[in-house]
């Protein structure tokens, strides 16, 4: 595929063609890296590809697809995917500020009631006195 863009500029040095080339390599590669964090995050919030087609409402098959770069990622889906994995949908496109789950545990939490709140803390420290005995 390289070669054929080679040779098109080589074969046509009109820089309409060049642009149109590069453009479209750029285009690209910012393609594939979406892919690759979809899935990267997908892998680290432990996640099956069928959990988030599912929350997509696509079947796995589309889901594959997109993940391996078979299929582009439509706008809502970004949408979609940066509320499950917790983060902007700027980072899914530009790969900037990658949240880590804990920030993603932050938002969420914070939409809980004061009750569920004080139960999910509760449940933190009691897993923290078992990891300390554990340790022990």
């Amino acid at each position: 595929m390289m070669l054929e863009k080679l040779t098109k500029i080589v074969a046509n040095p009109n820089r309409q063609v060049y642009n149109e080339i590069a453009g479209k390599a750029k285009e690209d590669t910012k393609m594939a890296n979406i892919h690759d964090r979809i899935k990267e995050l997908r892998n680290q919030l432990h996640l099956s590809q069928d959990y988030v087609a599912k929350f997509l409402g696509i079947n796995r098959s589309t889901y594959t697809q997109m993940e391996n770069g078979k299929r582009k990622v439509l706008a809502d889906e970004v949408a979609q995917l940066s509320i499950l994995f917790g983060v902007s949908a700027d980072s899914l496109l530009n790969n900037t500020e990658i949240s880590q789950p804990a920030a993603m545990f932050a938002r969420s939490f914070e939409k809980l009631d004061e009750s569920d709140q004080a139960e999910i803390m509760n449940l933190i420290r009691f897993k923290e006195q078992v990891k300390a005995q554990r340790a022990e």
